[in-house]
C-alpha cells in the first residue's frame, strides 16, 4: 500500500505489479473544487463553506426556482497514470442535513459538467446555516456564472449532460451515500484521457419536490467528511526494468503539486521522438510563459517552472494549465501554485 498526499487530494493507492503484465490499483481523491449555485439569484455562492447542496429548497412558483444545484471536481489526472484504463468508480458523499418538511426520500442525480467553473472566496453565514449562500466573488461559480465577474454559463444552472450519470434515492437521514454506475466509469476515463474537460458533476436534486433539498459536506469539511472519489484502474504493462518507450506524446503529473516556488513536469515522447512545445496558461487562456520549444527525442523528460511569466515577473497563486502541443497531439494538465 501506498499512501500520497498531494494538497487537497489525498489518495490511499493499492497496486499489484508484475512484470509483463497489467498493473491493478485503486485511489480514493478528495475535490480539487466544490460550490453551490442558487437559482434565487446570481450574486449567490458557497465556494469556502462547509458544505454544498441539491434540491429544491423552500419552493417557488416554478422549478428550478428556489433550487441549489452542486459542483464538484476531482483531478484524477494528477494522480493516475496517462493511459491507463478505468474499471470502477465510486463516489461517496456525507450528507449532514435534510429539509423535514419536505418528502422522506428524493432522488439525487450527478450529471457530468461541459464545463469549466470557479471556486472564489466566497462563504456563507455558517451561524445561520448556509443554505442561502454567501455573496458571490469573483471567479465564483453562481446560478448564471461560470466564473463570476468574467464567463458565462450557456445555460443559467450550469452547462451539464441531461442524462444522469448515476442516480439514488436519497433519505433525510444524515449518513454516508454512494452513487456508481458504467457512465460514471466513462466520465472518469474521460477526464483522465482528456484532463483539460475535468470539469466534475453537477450534483442535482429534485427540483419539482417542494423542500426536496439536501445539505453535503464540502472539501472544507473536516478529513473524514469530505467528498470521496474511489477508483479502480489498470496501468499498461512494463517491459523488464519498466524501460518502455512511451506510445504517444503526454504530460505526467508534476511534483510538487500544489507547488512553491517551482515544480517539476515530466512530458513522454514516443518512438521517432519530435517537436514539442510546452507552455503555460492562466485561467482565462491567456498564455503566461513558454516552457520547452524544440525537438525531442523519445522518452521521458522533464521541463521545470519557477512560476514566473516570460518577463521574470513572479504570477499570483491560483490554478494554471499546463500545454503540451506536438503537431495534431495536445495534452493538458492543471498545476497550483500555492503561496
Amino acid at each position: 500500500m501506498k499512501t500520497v498526499l498531494l494538497g487537497s487530494v489525498f489518495c490511499v493507492m493499492l497496486v499489484a505489479v508484475q512484470v509483463g503484465h497489467p498493473a491493478a490499483a485503486s485511489v480514493v481523491l478528495t475535490p480539487v473544487l466544490d460550490n453551490t449555485m442558487y437559482s434565487e439569484s446570481d450574486t449567490l455562492s458557497n465556494a469556502l463553506g462547509l458544505h454544498f447542496y441539491s434540491g429544491n429548497n423552500a419552493g417557488g412558483p416554478l422549478p428550478p426556482a428556489d433550487s441549489r444545484r452542486g459542483l464538484v471536481a476531482f483531478d484524477v489526472a494528477a494522480v493516475i497514470p496517462a493511459g491507463a484504463t478505468i474499471d470502477s468508480v465510486a463516489l461517496q458523499l456525507t450528507l449532514s442535513k435534510a429539509n423535514l418538511l419536505g418528502p422522506a426520500t428524493t432522488i439525487v442525480s450527478l450529471h457530468r459538467a461541459l464545463a469549466s467553473w470557479g471556486e472564489g472566496t466566497s462563504i456563507a453565514n455558517q451561524g445561520l446555516g448556509e443554505g442561502s449562500g454567501g455573496l458571490a466573488t469573483p471567479g465564483d461559480a453562481t446560478w448564471l456564472d461560470r466564473f463570476r465577474g468574467t464567463l458565462l454559463w450557456t445555460t443559467p444552472g450550469g452547462d451539464f449532460v441531461f442524462a444522469a450519470s448515476a442516480s439514488r434515492s436519497v433519505p433525510v437521514t444524515s449518513g454516508n451515500y454512494t452513487w456508481t454506475s458504467a457512465q460514471m466509469v466513462a466520465d472518469v476515463q474521460v477526464w483522465l484521457d482528456s484532463p483539460a474537460s475535468a470539469f466534475g458533476w453537477v450534483v442535482k436534486g429534485d427540483e419539482t419536490v417542494v423542500s426536496s433539498a439536501r445539505q453535503w459536506d464540502s472539501r472544507q469539511s473536516p478529513p473524514a467528511r469530505r467528498p470521496k472519489l474511489t477508483v479502480f484502474y489498470t496501468v499498461a504493462p512494463t517491459g523488464v526494468g519498466g524501460d518502455v518507450v512511451p506510445n504517444r506524446f503526454a504530460l505526467q503529473p508534476n511534483y510538487p503539486n500544489p507547488f512553491n516556488p517551482s515544480t517539476v513536469i515530466p512530458f513522454e515522447v514516443p518512438s521517432g521522438g519530435g517537436h514539442v512545445t510546452i507552455g503555460v496558461y492562466d485561467a482565462t487562456g491567456h498564455r503566461v510563459r513558454v516552457l520547452f520549444d524544440n525537438r525531442s527525442d523519445e522518452g521521458r523528460h522533464e521541463v521545470t517552472w519557477d512560476g514566473r511569466d516570460k518577463n521574470g515577473v513572479q504570477v499570483a497563486s491560483g490554478v494554471y494549465l499546463v500545454r503540451l502541443s506536438a503537431g495534431a497531439a495536445t495534452d493538458v494538465r492543471k498545476i497550483v501554485l500555492a503561496k
